[in-house]
């Protein structure tokens, strides 16, 4: 047999790779490669006291290696039909019958059994992330998740024959389940937004919306005004101050706002300002600094304040 200690170092190096990354979901190209890596391992092998078991090894990476023939794959990144997972699935079972035959070569080939099981996960979740991506079918894409869990499964305990089978039907439910969608993008809104929100209540009870022109109220009531301040962006805002044409700068000191985050809302209530017989337009401005940007937003409060007592 030849020197174990260098076989040793190629298998670990092996295996190295993979723990290390290379063969990441979407990089099947390299899998490629590395399938081809595991071939010329397995034929290195093949130099034991058994000539049955050489005979085996060396036709289990042909097999590897016919399933990466043209006629198998599309292009660098997507295999064409299931051909490449069959041919990987006999070649593990020559490899069984090889680490039989030849004293200490199970555990020689086992890592390079668990290396092309790995690869062949790769291609079945690749091909499920891209049933994903284009809004492929639900219950397909369950399946398929379900079917590479199961691989996992079996190649933990070492079958590694029986998880690549079930890499290939997750691969082929994936593929049916493909949708004809484009990928859906999801984006986050960075712009910097405000709104002001301004109601009032002659009661303290009961509010009434700031923009419907004509509200009734009398000179001796005390009315109360509401303001609501929401940061409608995707962006933290600071420096906000609020205004009002009623109110004027005592606003500033009664309703202080602070810096608000995305979504993030503040409530200041002014009781009791009575006011004499008129019409009034009440006018409410915030602004606010986020993003590099200053950001407004305004909103009026009408009302029609009638002298006399009340009703």
């Amino acid at each position: 047999m030849r020197g174990k200690r260098t076989t040793r170092r190629l298998i670990v190096a092996l295996v190295a790779m993979m723990t290390m990354g290379v063969l990441s979901g979407t990089a099947l190209a390299a899998g490629q490669a590395d399938k081809q890596a595991v071939a010329d391992e397995v034929r290195a092998l093949a130099d034991t006291d058994s000539r049955r078991a050489n005979w085996m090894m060396q036709t289990a990476a042909h097999l590897i290696e016919r399933g990466l023939s043209d006629a198998h794959w599309e292009d660098a990144a997507t295999p064409a039909n299931r051909a490449t997972f069959r041919a990987d699935a006999l070649a593990i079972r020559l490899l069984n019958m090889a680490g039989r035959r030849a004293d200490g070569m199970a555990a020689e080939l086992n890592p390079l059994k668990a290396a092309l099981a790995s690869i062949d996960r790769d291609l079945a979740t690749d091909r499920l992330d891209a049933a994903i991506a284009t809004n492929g079918s639900e219950r397909r894409i369950a399946r398929a998740t379900r079917l590479i869990d199961r691989g996992d499964e079996l190649a933990d305990n070492g079958r590694y024959g029986r998880a690549i089978r079930a890499y290939m039907r997750a691969w082929q439910t994936a593929t049916r389940g493909m949708g004809d969608g484009e990928p859906t993008v999801t984006t986050q809104n960075v712009n910097p937004a405000v709104s002001l929100t301004a109601d009032y209540s002659p009661d303290g009870v009961t509010w009434h919306a700031a923009d419907t022109p004509g509200a009734v109220t009398w000179n001796d009531s005390a009315i109360d005004f509401r303001f609501v301040v929401t940061n409608t962006g995707g962006v933290d805002l600071t420096e906000v101050t609020l205004t009002d044409t009623v109110y004027g700068d005592e606003i500033a000191m009664e309703c202080a706002v602070p810096n608000l985050a995305p979504g993030e809302s503040y409530t200041c209530t002014l009781p009791g300002e009575t006011l004499t017989a008129g019409d009034y337009v009440s006018t409410a401005t915030v602004t606010a600094t986020g993003g590099g940007a200053t950001v407004s937003d305004s909103n009026s409060i009408y009302l029609e304040v009638r002298g006399g007592a009340d009703g």
